[in-house]
């Protein structure tokens, strides 16, 4: 596991025959990116409170009646993948989880593609591709692979992705004066081998490596673009710049993706705590209410 822009990251891995591919318990901040696994009993696991980003990973056939990817008292955002050809279900969501899914290729699973079993949660499954252009079957009316209840699998894509750009984090927080990176995970599933123009900008001008650059893509892993930002030093507490991401294949340049993130300026320290009033009277068995305000 390799620590990558304030995050752990589990990337660019072949990981084959496994009962259990990766096994995640009790991890935060987590970036599970690149991956190709096969025939694994289940790829990926996760369980009691994890929390990851699952993006431009290949996952096919798990075996056993197992499941590509399971979920269970985690969260989880699983955007750009390849989830295909599993013995049991492609994803499986259990109790007490929030998993959002998007611009992933769901098909040949031979159970579900989706599989929620917590009635009180709803799995957000927008914009993916089934394997049909009808859209998902089972608790859908579409001819691609099955979802189960309390999936919300609308607007479904009516083709197979291509061009596919996912950004490891929605909110950077940087103090005045520092900066951090992001990764932007980019992937050609129809044209593995491409070459992909990435062009950065941002609303503030705190971008350290702004403009465009060519990123070759590796066959089976697809590339990851670093993302520097630096906020001044001068930069308010809650001020914010948008960081827009786009990235255009070079074999086709209709294929063109777009992402974003935000970078807030925010204050590590308190540097008063004010509690008013500061001097009250109270009789005993009385009570009074204090507020205190940090700055």
């Amino acid at each position: 596991m390799n620590r990558t822009d304030g995050f752990s990251a589990i990337q660019g891995n072949f990981i084959v025959r496994n009962k259990v591919g990766i096994r995640l318990y009790r991890v935060e901040d987590l970036i599970v990116s690149q991956n190709v696994g096969t025939a694994n009993g289940t790829f990926i696991k996760a369980s009691d409170n994890s929390q990851y980003g699952f993006f431009n990973n290949n996952v096919t056939e798990s075996t056993e009646s197992q499941t590509g990817i399971n979920t269970s008292s985690s969260e989880a955002v699983i955007v750009g993948n390849i989830i295909a050809d599993n013995a049991g279900d492609g994803v499986v969501v259990d109790s007490a989880s929030v998993v959002t899914l998007a611009d992933n290729s769901i098909t040949g699973n031979l159970a579900f593609g989706v599989s929620n079993n917590d009635p009180a949660s709803v799995v957000f499954a927008q914009g993916n591709w089934w394997g049909d252009p009808s859209g998902p079957g089972g608790s859908g009316s579409g001819g691609g692979d099955e979802v189960s209840s309390n999936v919300d699998f609308a607007n479904w894509s009516d083709q197979a992705p291509s061009l596919v750009l996912s950004v490891g984090r929605d909110t950077v927080y940087v103090s005045p004066g520092e900066q951090d990176t992001v990764l932007a995970f980019v992937q050609n599933w129809l044209a593995p081998s491409d070459v992909v123009s990435f062009t950065v900008t941002d609303t503030e001008g705190w971008l350290s490596n702004a403009g465009t650059s060519l990123e070759n893509l590796d066959v089976d892993l697809g590339a990851a673009r670093s993302v520097g930002v630096t906020v001044p030093g001068s930069a308010a507490p809650a001020s914010s710049s948008v960081v827009s991401i786009e990235a255009t294949s070079q074999s086709d340049p209709t294929a063109v993706r777009v992402d974003s993130f935000v970078v807030m300026a925010y204050m590590p320290t308190l540097t008063e705590i004010v509690i008013t009033p500061d001097t009250l009277s109270i009789e005993i068995g009385d009570s009074r209410m204090f507020v205190a305000t940090g700055r």
